[in-house]
């Protein structure tokens, strides 16, 4: 996706919510918070203390495309299983 494009979503999606990327997770903080307060998901709630931390940049293409390519891989090994 080109950085055109991608901004173009985004201003899509800031018209359908009326929110801000940085005004939408704001108001995500209370469901991490518990999230992260059941202890249920350690590994979850390292990620979030470091990315507290140390800030981070939401790029929601680089999330797809690390996510895209975690499953990829994932089902090349579970293939090269069979």
């Amino acid at each position: 996706m080109t950085p055109h494009a991608s901004s173009e979503i985004e201003r899509q999606a800031l018209g359908a919510s009326g929110l801000s990327e940085d005004e939408w997770l704001d108001g995500q903080a209370p469901a991490m918070g518990e999230i992260v307060g059941s202890g249920r998901y350690p590994t979850f709630a390292r990620m979030l203390t470091t990315l507290a931390a140390e800030g981070y940049d939401l790029d929601l293409d680089e999330l797809f495309e690390l996510g895209l390519r975690s499953l990829l891989d994932g089902l090349a090994l579970r293939l090269d299983r069979l």
